[in-house]
């Protein structure tokens, strides 16, 4: 899945347990998460969107099911 909030896009990297994120200009900007269970891990990363009340990231976790605010 793909999000956009304030001017930067995330990308779901389901291969790769992450999230990668690009400027408005289309270069990298960051990574979050790594493989794992605990907090800001991921396994199967399946969608990734803002709360547009709070602006919280929500991350679907698929195989660690669980989703991650």
């Amino acid at each position: 899945g793909m999000a956009i909030h304030g001017g930067k896009t995330y990308v779901s990297d389901p291969n790769n347990d992450r999230i990668m994120v690009y400027n408005s200009d289309g270069s990298f900007a960051e990574i979050i998460g790594s493989r794992g269970s605990g907090s800001e891990q991921f396994d199967g990363v399946a969608s990734a969107k803002f709360n547009p009340l709070t602006g919280d990231l929500i991350v679907v976790d698929t195989n660690n099911h669980r989703v991650q605010i």
